[in-house]
């Protein structure tokens, strides 16, 4: 679990807390707690599930954790057209990015190609950009990963993280099968928002000392 720890600074006799590492943002990133069904928002604080056919599907699981009780199950059973996913909404600034990091593994999966991605949403809830990363398919074993979003574009008041699998046919029986599970997921989001009023702050403080 990320733990944060604090500084105390002092700017023209004014004293501040900093945060000195990025607040998780992700809410249920161990997947402890079951995943919301598609039903509509709101799509921030929770992990929202989605599948394309009878044959796939995103749950939690206490089949192959890396740590606790559960992980994140996401899971294609000889569909040759099909996906599945979960999903989260992080609140986001044009400016600001998203560090995101967790662990996965892969039992089997063949012809499942896994995606990760972090899409950019305006206030209508419109995607309007993606940062996505492909292929990469992890081991029997967990290890980690990380994808760095970039600065959010203009207009981006969130960014909603998704990991996904999907089979596009062609593989041959009995394929088109395979889970791949994550767990111990956190995000960060960069600069921290109250990093700007932190530095005004400081220049602020330095002004008054020289007007001394």
């Amino acid at each position: 679990m990320k733990t944060i720890s604090k500084k105390l600074l002092v700017f023209g006799g004014v004293v501040v807390s900093s945060a000195t590492s990025g607040a998780a943002t992700i809410s249920n990133g161990g997947f402890e707690t079951p995943l919301a069904g598609d039903g509509g928002p709101p799509f921030s604080g929770r992990w929202t599930a989605f599948a394309g056919s009878a044959n796939a599907s995103a749950i939690t699981s206490t089949t192959n954790p890396h740590t606790g009780s559960s992980s994140l199950a996401l899971s294609i059973q000889g569909d040759d057209n099909s996906f599945a996913g979960a999903f989260q909404d992080l609140a986001i600034v044009p400016g600001q990015s998203i560090s995101l990091s967790g662990m996965y593994s892969a039992i089997d999966p063949q012809g499942v190609t896994l995606e990760m991605r972090i899409e950019w949403r305006d206030a209508a809830g419109n995607e309007f950009a993606r940062v996505e990363q492909n292929g990469g398919q992890p081991g029997a074993v967990y290890s980690m990963f990380n994808l760095e979003s970039g600065e959010a574009p203009t207009g981006a008041v969130a960014g909603r993280v998704v990991f996904a699998v999907q089979t596009f046919g062609g593989e041959p029986l009995p394929g088109n099968t395979g889970t791949i599970y994550f767990d111990d997921v956190a995000a960060s989001t960069i600069p921290e928002p109250g990093s700007s009023l932190l530095a005004l702050l400081g220049v602020l403080g330095f002004a008054a000392r020289r007007s001394r």
